[in-house]
């Protein structure tokens, strides 16, 4: 894509119609609402897909040792006593848990769209880890500030592996109340260092990539 084209916008579009996966559509509407076009409708898109996500409140499929960190080899009882009640496949519940809502929280996020505020907020409630995170994520691609505090409160909630995630969403706003919040759940100097360098690298690139389309 070349900077300005916007004649590429009905191809993408055409593309879209023509994917047969829906990855593949994700994909495509995430550059479709990047292009800031004007229409609802790929932005909807992945928003619907994102909204099962935030709204599930399936138990998370799995435990956790002491360390904090996922026990994979085994469902959670509660995980397995929920997919009892209501009559589903625990293998097929769990990927849609790990995997799928996860993805489409992922697509929504990486837009940067503010219409998605709203519903990544509601997603760092969700009782599963791997939807916060990248609800966290997606927050801090849009960059509203509004959301530190949200973020800030969920770390203490969260398993250790995603406090360190959450911290490194913080480094994406410019306010020191969430780089001193980063900074405590990080702990180490050299390791906050080396994540701060990350993100700002990571919010370079992606102010580069959005300018690409936007200018």
């Amino acid at each position: 894509l070349e900077r300005g084209d916007r004649q590429v916008i009905p191809i993408l579009e055409k593309m879209f119609e023509d994917a047969e996966e829906k990855s593949q559509k994700q994909e495509i509407a995430v550059l479709l609402v990047q292009l800031d076009f004007t229409g609802e409708k790929y932005f909807q898109y992945l928003a619907g897909f994102a909204r099962n996500a935030v709204d599930s409140r399936t138990p998370f499929p799995l435990n956790f040792d002491g360390y904090g960190k996922a026990i994979w080899d085994k469902f959670s009882e509660e995980f397995l006593a929920w997919c009892s009640d209501h009559q589903v496949d625990p293998d097929d519940e769990s990927s849609k848990l790990l995997i799928e809502y996860p993805t489409d929280i992922i697509f929504l996020g990486r837009t940067g769209d503010s219409r998605g505020y709203d519903l990544l907020i509601k997603g760092l409630g969700s009782p599963n880890p791997m939807v916060v995170v990248p609800a966290a994520q997606g927050l801090a691609h849009i960059g509203d500030p509004r959301a530190i505090k949200s973020i800030q409160e969920t770390v203490p909630r969260s398993p250790v592996r995603s406090k360190s995630m959450l911290a490194q969403t913080l480094l994406y706003f410019d306010d020191d109340g969430a780089r001193e919040t980063a900074r405590e759940i990080i702990g180490n100097q050299e390791r906050f260092d080396a994540a701060d360098r990350m993100v700002q690298n990571a919010r370079e690139e992606m102010k580069n990539h959005l300018r690409k389309f936007r200018e």
